[in-house]
């Protein structure tokens, strides 16, 4: 997991290539390319063509079928299917090339490289869909019914699982977590009780056929007479990766269309072989009707690439078409804009050794306080101290200087990415390269601390060598003069640039060099002041040490590509271990790397990190008036620009009138993170499919929100809900929102922003608005970016803020009715707070708005027309804030008050009431539901997952708690009023002395009557410091006259100190700060204990495994069986 939260959004600007990709069986669906069926003329023209050809063919009415038929009867039977696929596909090619589009490369996948071979030009399309309906009936008459199985896991579970290996075919891989298996149709009760035994997520593709397995070895030979009489293809008119080779397309025949049918689909093998071609940043472009392809692209790219799906089965064709085209740049565009309008491309450089100086990160220690706290745990000694004081002269020593380098590295990159947004490119210097790795996610902050700091041991314990630089040489000549010269012992440690390189060798043999360099023409001979020959051969030892232990350590696949010190070239993720080790030997090939950097189009290098080292280099390795030097190593050569595509002769377009259309579907939405999900616990078994879980809740609140799933992750306050959270939950279909409570402004818009960034415009998101002084400048802040949804919490009575915020969004449409842009989710635990939500805003306050000028005349008129709130939750006892109620008592008295206020204001929309409190299981969700909650919202569960923003420690002690783990404590924030929050109890003192800290202040007036042993003790041990210091900490956080107060009246000054620590207590939670983990305040409910304990025994046991999306559909496909069982069980049918 990377240590460090760096939304990754897709960068600012558009990839100079593109790759149109097409897939095949299992992603067609009734209904695909409606949209552009009705709206673009060359989709519909071509698709009527071939409806004309099916129909002629076969009798089969592809138009009638696909727009005609109930989008819910099956769309499996194979002679419709096939064609129906390409024709979708090949319209939506020809839509993009009437527009203008030309693809750098096709990639195929299954059916889809039927599509592409159309497209490149080798076979006509309307052959092809000849072809296709002739091999469909073939497969129908020779072929037993089969199956295709997506499989949410690893694919050495093919392997490791029996039944999965006797029973099926294991027919393709699309990333690590997700393959597909295929087989006979009498074999899958088999694969799917073996996976259902272990615990793994799979559901069955849409096809009646095991295509790529044994299931359809019987039509494998039927390829010669199905191209019977069909003349030979042309060559590739657009260059064309199959997946059904890993590589590009050449020769055809049929035995590459039986290939195509019956080898396993190798899609991270060809898009990997893609990647290699077009060498640097790409749009990939799914065509296919789901956007699967997309899916799986998303998971294998890094940022700096694209993707794009142009169709959904949610529908929005013309806003994913639009995106597009507005993201396909002309062919000489790059990937970010500078400041005179040209184009660029970036990369980030790392310095290394030698760049030290004493006050380096001085600007950077206070910015990034969390990371320099975790830097001194694993150090076991201050790194700020290190760096500002150089106490006996430590930086000079290599053991000290490279963890102190690799830490100021790490939070200059940081503020980089803050500044700049992130690169293209990364690479190092030699130690900087550990940098690199940790920028591109591939080692978490700690982890890549910790090994440097054993290779800055290593290295420091190897005193018999020396380093010098040679300047005013080239390295052929530098290699020459070491064969000829007899420097059998020295070896190249760096090509720092073309006439800079640094040899490494004995001490002795360096001393000698120098003569015999000077007498063949160097300029100049430094000795460099180190104490080891690095990146020679006398480091083998340390290496061999270094590569055992590197054995303990797991890598990620690099999010941004890294350029190796040893082989110039960007990183693969399965040797990263092995190049850690052979850096230590080898030579940093430093100029090989910049000019590999330059032939991929970056000419925006930016040096990370203290010192300008690196910049004087790039001057001597690109010259400011030379254009960049091509890579000595060779980069892979850009795709042939592709021939203009074939028209289609034109089509006449009869007038065509589809039969009333079903209203607009939601927007698109990715698909969500695949993974091992928990069994559902016993008594829970799966049923048949009479509910499922995308029937839960309210389909209009679904609509509303643009979700497919009537879940919400509620907000959590100091970003524990976090924008990686927010983010994952709106790929999965799901809301979520942003915990604000306790954050700056600044960081609260730097959340909004890279939510806007990082997620699609139909993805949704929310941010919380909490009612406190910061409320009327947050919503400013929402208002001037374009904010849709709030979640209101602690909100008692409707605050001219919240009002002027859910008023701001109300127009009046054509046809007289009210829309509102804006959102607004209210939270509440009581019933007279909800009566306000469900009321209009007061009229009083709007006529205090419109005064104001806050509001327009218009929405002054509307706001009698609709609630407060679009949607209420019902809070039963939840972690945090609460009022300790009831969901079966509350959910229904609050449904009750919804249905008389619609009657009484005669509102035209119902409002929404939802659930949340103790859901962290299938059955709770389930009872919600039950309940005719219309959605369901959790908390407590999602700050122990991967994309918390609770530290790792919370995380540790969080995933080990049971439902009786929790206590109540004071609230800080309500401190004097004895409001109750519900928090975390196991292993620390922070319920005990928080309730303690109250019985005080109702029993004593000020912090003068305190016993004296009952004040030491405060001081000593809860506090750790004097009441005073912490009063004068507090004159600097309340206003002056609250201060003013305070010292006026004893048992307010009391008040303060003892709030103090409640703050104190978070912000060591937040921090994962070790020294004060038993003073750790952690708001959660008893909803996690429960989760805790479903999960036991599977893969999401542990919070490593825990995604927000995954627990999510976890819990709402088990709320599905318990609802089908219990159904069945009152039928008296289990």
């Amino acid at each position: 997991m990377d240590a460090h939260s760096l939304d990754q959004g897709l960068p600012a600007a558009l990839p100079r290539q593109s790759v149109w990709m097409f897939s095949g069986q299992g992603s067609q669906y009734r209904g695909m390319g409606r949209e552009l069926f009705l709206h673009e003329p060359v989709f519909r023209g071509w698709l009527e063509r071939f409806d004309a050809l099916a129909r002629q063919d076969a009798g089969i009415a592809l138009i009638d079928e696909l727009y005609q038929v109930e989008p819910q009867q099956p769309f499996e039977r194979l002679a419709l299917t096939h064609p129906a696929i390409f024709a979708v596909e090949y319209a939506l090619a020809q839509t993009l090339l009437a527009k203008g589009l030309r693809p750098d490369l096709l990639l195929g996948a299954s059916l889809g490289d039927f599509t592409a071979a159309a497209v490149a030009g080798v076979l006509p399309a309307d052959a092809v869909i000849g072809l296709l309906g002739r091999h469909a009936r073939l497969v129908e008459a020779r072929c037993e019914p089969g199956f295709m199985l997506a499989v949410f896991g690893p694919a050495s579970l093919h392997q490791t699982l029996p039944a999965l290996r006797s029973y099926s075919d294991l027919v393709g891989v699309n990333y690590d977590a997700h393959f597909v298996v295929a087989g006979h149709a009498r074999e899958l009760p088999h694969v799917e009780q073996a996976l259902r035994a272990a615990g793994v997520l799979a559901f069955r593709l849409p096809v009646g056929f095991g295509f790529h397995s044994r299931n359809v070895a019987p039509v494998a030979a039927g390829w010669s007479e199905l191209l019977a009489g069909q003349p030979p293809g042309s060559a590739p008119a657009i260059p064309w990766v199959s997946c059904a080779t890993g590589g590009l397309v050449g020769a055809m025949g049929g035995g590459f269309f039986a290939n195509v049918a019956q080898a396993p689909i190798q899609f991270a093998e060809a898009l990997a072989f893609s990647r290699g071609l077009l060498g640097g940043a790409a749009c990939w472009i799914d065509l296919g009707p789901s956007g699967t392809l997309a899916n799986f692209a998303g998971k294998l790219l890094a940022p700096q690439h694209k993707v794009l799906p142009a169709m959904s089965q949610f529908g929005n064709e013309r806003a994913l078409l639009a995106r597009i085209l507005t993201s396909v740049p002309p062919r000489a565009a790059a990937s970010s804009s500078n400041q005179t309008g040209t184009t660029t491309m970036k990369a980030y450089l790392f310095p290394g050794q030698g760049a030290q100086s004493t006050g380096m990160g001085a600007e950077l220690f206070d910015r990034y306080p969390d990371y320099v706290a975790r830097a001194d745990r694993v150090l076991g000694y201050s790194v700020r101290a290190l760096c500002l004081d150089n106490p006996e002269d430590r930086l000079g020593r290599t053991d000290y200087t490279q963890p102190a380098l690799y830490v100021v590295n790490a939070l200059a990159y940081l503020a980089a990415v803050e500044q700049g947004g992130e690169p293209q490119y990364l690479a190092g210097h030699s130690l900087g390269e550990y940098s690199a790795l940790f920028a591109a996610g591939v080692l978490s902050f700690e982890t890549g601390l910790q090994i440097v700091m054993r290779r800055g041991a290593l290295m420091a314990a190897c005193r018999d060598g020396a380093m010098a630089a040679v300047i005013g040489l080239e390295e052929a000549a530098v290699r020459q003069i070491i064969l000829q010269e007899g420097l059998a012992n020295i070896d190249i440690a760096n090509l720092n640039a073309p006439t800079q390189i640094v040899i490494s060798g004995p001490v002795a043999d360096i001393v000698d060099a120098q003569a015999v360099f000077e007498k063949n023409g160097c300029f100049t001979y430094v000795r460099l002041p180190v104490s080891g020959a690095f990146h020679s051969r006398l480091m083998a030892e340390a290496s061999r040490e270094f590569a055992r232990f590197l054995e303990q350590f797991t890598f990620a696949a690099p999010r941004i590509p890294v350029v190796s010190n040893v082989s110039a070239q960007p990183h693969r993720h399965d040797n990263i271990r092995a190049m850690m080790v052979e850096q230590m030997v080898g030579s940093v090939r430093w100029t090989d790397s910049i000019r590999y950097l330059a032939a991929q189009g970056v000419d925006d290098f930016v040096e990370v990190g203290p010192g300008k080292v690196l910049a004087q280099l790039l001057k001597k390795i690109i010259p400011a008036d030379a254009a960049p030097a091509p890579a000595s190593v060779s980069a892979p050569a850009p795709a042939p620009a592709p021939a203009p595509a074939r028209a289609p002769a034109p089509v006449a377009v009869p007038a065509f009138a589809p039969a009333p259309l079903p209203a607009a579907t939601p927007p698109a939405v990715a698909p969500p993170t695949a993974a091992l999900v928990p069994p559902v616990p016993a008594g829970a078994a799966a049923a048949p499919a009479a509910i499922g879980i995308d029937a839960l809740g309210c389909p209009e609140f679904r609509a509303d929100y643009g979700l497919r799933y009537a879940y919400v992750g509620g907000a959590m306050v100091h970003g524990i809900a976090s924008t990686a959270l927010v983010a994952a939950l709106a790929r999965g279909g799901m809301l979520g929102y942003f915990g604000t409570g306790g954050l700056p402004l600044e960081r609260i818009e730097e959340a909004i922003l890279t939510l806007q960034r990082t997620l699609a415009p139909q993805q949704p998101y929310g941010m919380n608005l909490l009612h406190g002084a910061l409320e009327e400048k947050t919503v400013d802040l929402y208002l001037a970016h374009g904010v849709c949804n709030i979640e209101a919490a602690a909100f008692m009575q409707i605050t001219p803020a919240l009002a002027r915020f859910r008023l701001r969004g109300l127009r009046r449409q054509p046809d007289g009715s009210v829309s509102c842009a804006h959102r607004v989710l209210a939270k509440v635990s009581r019933p007279e707070v909800a009566a306000a939500f469900l009321a209009p805003v007061p009229a009083a306050l709007v006529a205090e708005l419109l005064r104001q000028g806050k509001i327009s005349e218009e929405q002054a008129a509307l706001a009698q027309r609709v609630p407060v709130a679009d949607d209420i939750c019902v809070e039963s006892d939840s972690g945090g804030h609460t009022d300790m109620g009831v969901m079966t008592t509350l959910l229904p008295t609050i449904q009750l008050q919804r249905d008389q206020a619609a009657r009484q204001f005669g509102y035209a929309k119902k409002i929404r009431i939802g659930a949340a409190g103790g859901i962290g299981t299938p059955p709770a969700a389930a009872a919600a539901f039950m309940l005719g909650a219309d959605f369901i919202l959790t908390g407590s569960i999602n700050q122990c997952s991967v994309e918390s923003g609770a530290s790792d420690m919370v995380k540790d002690m969080l995933q080990e708690l049971n439902v009786q783990d929790t206590d109540y404590a004071p609230a800080g924030d309500m401190f004097e009023m004895g409001a109750k929050v519900q928090v975390m109890r196991r292993g620390l003192f922070f319920p005990a002395r928080a309730n303690k800290l109250y019985e005080l202040y109702k029993y004593y007036d000020s912090l003068d009557d305190l016993p004296s042993k009952v004040r030491q003790q405060l001081e000593d041990k809860y506090f750790g410091r004097s009441f005073e210091s912490i009063f004068d900490e507090c004159r600097r956080y309340y206003p002056a006259a609250d201060i003013a107060l305070a010292e006026q009246q004893p048992k307010q000054k009391m008040a303060y100190v003892f709030r103090w620590y409640f703050g104190h207590a978070t912000r060591a939670a937040l921090r994962g700060d070790a020294e004060q983990k038993v003073n750790f305040q952690v708001q959660c409910g008893p909803a996690l204990g429960a989760f805790n304990q479903w999960v036991k025994g599977g893969a999401m046991e542990h919070w490593r495994q825990r995604h927000v999306d995954q627990m999510a559909l976890a819990i709402l496909r088990g709320a599905c069986d318990v609802l089908n069982t219990r159904y069945r069980a009152l039928l008296g049918a289990g």
